[in-house]
């Protein structure tokens, strides 16, 4: 995101689909309404699982990063974190949400700390835009 608020923001879902199984989406966030799907383009590796309730996913995707505010080729980012209930791979609106304290560069792969963040929300990820 271009700042640390939700809206107008290129996103990747986690969730489980209607028949259990763990997906990943792309989608388009305008903010307070429904996130528009967009298909998964240049994303490649995609793996995504389900165990003891907690869903996981990794994938490496090479589409360029759609922010409405972006201008000019920005490589630096701030990483939203959300977490919520979905229905039938439909996600719902999000319980809680978290955001990296600075804009991170999206082409270089770091570790983004979890200071801050409630333990039963775990996420991990890797970012490379190429």
């Amino acid at each position: 995101s271009d700042d640390q608020m939700m809206g107008n923001d290129d996103i990747y879902i986690c969730t489980l689909d209607n028949s259990g199984m763990a997906t990943v989406q792309h989608a388009y966030s305008t903010g307070h309404t429904m996130p528009k799907s967009l298909p998964l383009g240049n994303v490649t590796g995609v793996t995504a699982s389900i165990q003891n309730g907690v869903i996981g996913c990794s994938f490496t995707s090479t589409n360029a990063i759609s922010t409405q505010r972006a201008s000019g080729l920005s490589s630096t980012y701030y990483i939203l974190f959300v977490d919520g209930p979905s229905t039938n791979g439909q996600i719902q609106m999000h319980k809680d949400s978290f955001s990296s304290a600075t804009k991170m560069d999206v082409t270089t792969p770091q570790i983004l700390g979890s200071a801050g963040l409630p333990e039963i929300m775990q996420a991990h990820g890797t970012l490379m835009l190429i």
